[in-house]
């Protein structure tokens, strides 16, 4: 009878066991031993490599059912595994970061390579063959379409991967071998500028620089923390557009200098809208003076505000002793000339202009509007765009979608641009060129480049 009670509390504590282990097992760990009902020549039994390739797009479910669709993967993608799971139908999944994709062989591969030392592993926007290439019609490369010759520009619509692991390019003239010896991306532009940039505004990344952070003359392009200024009063106290400003008698003086654009009479009303318009679109620097001692209540308290401005951004290669990005010797003969040399004037660099630009673009967006604007009427007067990348101008280039930004020009800086630009579904672009022989030119071949190398999107 003892030998009966033994039995009996065994059975129990086994039974106990058996309901506690199966009542705390995971879900997925049931699905596991759900039995494959599926053909295994045409999906994956077992894990066979750490990532795998998507040879298409591919659905991401939220459970191994694969019934509730969550998100997608873009075709030719890697993919890293994290394990198997059979689901209750008999249907083996991957489970990768965020859900459970299927296991078909038509549709993920184990890649051959997994670096992109020999071969493109990510999906490039442009290549330039290195000899001549063949193309084929499918992405097995087994249908030969036409030889392409040396030096021959692709534009590359897909990646996907052979049925043997190895990535293939689907181009403008047919699929070709995703192999490095072949194809390369198009190599960088060299800017002439003597300091230059590119910088994708949504991802806060630089695709271009050179002597990004070298300190050069800014001339006008110093009217960008000007006109940030102006928005920032206009959008923080009573202030409006439409609000009314005496012409300083020391600006209007300035006006009538030989590089003056608009001449103004002291006392002479003007409203902000008027000044900001005259100041974007031409460049006035008599306007962008008048800006500044309306914003700060004198022409040197304007100038300490930039530059604590600059210093609150962390701008570590700007100094501005002018409101306008003249030096000190043109401003001086009309007693505006605040502090430093005589000879003194602004400088920035092409990562500080870009990030001053950023600030003004992210802030206030609307600047826009009037920065594409190839003139208009002020005072009475027609103010003329001095940006010749916008629409109806010498550099105009459609494809660019250029609206801005600001141009500046002395002897001492050169040519100075900060130009933007945002191709319809793409993000947008800020470039700077600095001292350039031709800042147009330089900037059109810069922002081309950028799109060749780079989706953007």
């Amino acid at each position: 009878m003892f030998k009966d009670i033994i039995k009996g509390l065994l059975a129990l504590a086994l039974a106990g066991a058996t309901y506690a282990y199966a009542t705390n097992v995971h879900a997925d760990t049931v699905a596991d031993a759900n039995p494959i009902r599926v053909s295994t020549s045409q999906y994956y039994t077992k894990v066979s490599a750490p990532k795998m390739a998507a040879r298409t797009k591919l659905t991401i479910y939220q459970t191994a059912d694969m019934k509730k669709k969550i998100g997608t993967i873009t075709a030719g993608k890697l993919i890293k595994i994290k394990r198997l799971v059979v689901n209750e139908s008999g249907t083996p999944t991957f489970q990768v970061s965020g859900g459970y994709i299927t296991t078909a062989k038509a549709k993920v591969i184990v890649p051959k390579v997994t670096t992109s030392k020999k071969y493109f592993i990510t999906k490039p926007v442009k290549v330039v063959t290195k000899a001549k290439v063949k193309s084929y019609q499918t992405v097995d490369l087994k249908t030969k379409k036409v030889l392409i010759k040396r030096n021959a520009k692709l534009t590359v619509k897909a990646i996907s991967w052979t049925s043997k692991g190895y990535p293939s390019l689907k181009t403008n003239k047919g699929w070709v071998s995703g192999k490095k010896t072949s194809i390369k991306l198009i190599p960088k532009y060299k800017a002439h500028a003597r300091a230059a940039s590119a910088y994708d505004m949504t991802t806060g990344k630089f695709l271009y620089t050179k002597n990004s952070h070298k300190r050069l003359p800014n001339a006008s392009t110093t009217k960008l923390m000007t006109l940030y200024l102006t928005y920032q009063k206009v959008a923080d106290t009573s202030a409006t557009w439409n609000t009314q400003v005496k012409i300083n008698s020391h600006v209007a003086k300035m006006s009538r200098a030989p590089w003056g654009e608009i001449r103004m009479k002291p006392g002479q009303r003007w409203t902000v809208k008027q000044l900001y318009e005259a100041a974007l679109i031409q460049s006035s620097n008599e306007a962008a003076t008048q800006l500044g001692i309306w914003v700060a209540g004198s022409n040197a308290k304007f100038i300490k505000a930039m530059n604590q401005q600059a210093k609150t951004w962390n701008l570590k290669d700007t100094y501005y002793y002018t409101s306008t990005g003249l030096d000190n010797d043109d401003v001086a003969p009309y007693g505006l000339k605040v502090t430093g040399s005589a000879r003194a004037r602004n400088y920035s660099s092409a990562y500080d202009l870009t990030m001053l630009a950023d600030k003004l673009l992210t802030k206030y967006p609307k600047i826009l509007n009037t920065a594409k604007k190839t003139s208009a009427k002020v005072q009475g007067h027609t103010v003329k765009t001095t940006n010749k990348m916008l629409k109806g101008k010498a550099y105009y280039q459609k494809s660019l979608h250029v609206d801005g930004l600001k141009t500046g020009t002395t002897p001492a800086a050169g040519q100075v641009f900060v130009g933007t630009g945002q191709v319809p579904g793409k993000h947008r672009l800020i470039t700077v060129v600095m001292h350039s022989s031709n800042r147009f030119a330089d900037t059109t071949k810069i922002m081309n480049n950028v799109y060749d190398r780079y989706v953007l999107n």
